[in-house]
């Protein structure tokens, strides 16, 4: 069996799938629909992230492809429906990246409430600083609202109360 390797993930999914079958990194990552083309013909295991794109085109130059193994959780970069006739299966990794995207929203939380955009222009572009202009607001005693309680929903909860702020959440489901 033979794998290929399109985008940087975690170096042990080669170290370990190299037990059991051909592992090739691509060269250039991410490769490009074009280079995965060339490329896709005798593999049966795909491993990537989310570019490029997986459609028909992609597909049909798969010849024995069985699996796609993607290192993120959205799937809208695959032409499942496609794949699934084919007979290809795909595994995503639901909640892998849960904490890196919550720390990343409170990140950008931080940067609006204490206005740090505007505060670096000025400062790198301006050569100014005005000390009052930028005081800020604290994150401690709002309510934060968060639409959709699964992996991500529940991380950016819990680092809100550890912020010292109400947290009300949405979810359907």
């Amino acid at each position: 069996m033979n794998c290929l390797i399109i985008d940087k993930v975690y170096a042990g999914i080669a170290e370990e799938f190299s037990k059991y079958m051909n592992v090739k990194t691509a060269d250039n990552l991410p490769s490009t629909k074009e280079q995965l083309i060339a490329e896709i013909g005798d593999v049966d295991v795909l491993i990537m992230r989310v570019d490029p794109k997986i459609d028909k085109e992609v597909l049909d130059a798969a010849k024995n492809l069985k699996i796609i193994g993607v290192c993120s959780v959205g799937l809208n970069h695959i032409d499942t429906e496609y794949a699934k006739e084919k007979g290809i299966q795909i595994f995503n990794a639901p909640g892998m990246n849960a904490n890196a995207v919550a720390e990343l929203t409170f990140s950008k939380m931080l940067d609006i409430s204490r206005g740090t955009f505007t505060a670096n222009y000025d400062v790198k572009v301006k050569h100014e600083w005005d000390k009052y202009k930028f005081v800020g607001r604290e994150l401690r005693g709002k309510t934060l609202g968060v639409m959709g309680f699964g992996r991500i929903g529940r991380r950016v909860g819990e680092l809100g109360r550890a912020f010292g702020m109400t947290v009300v959440a949405y979810d359907p489901f």
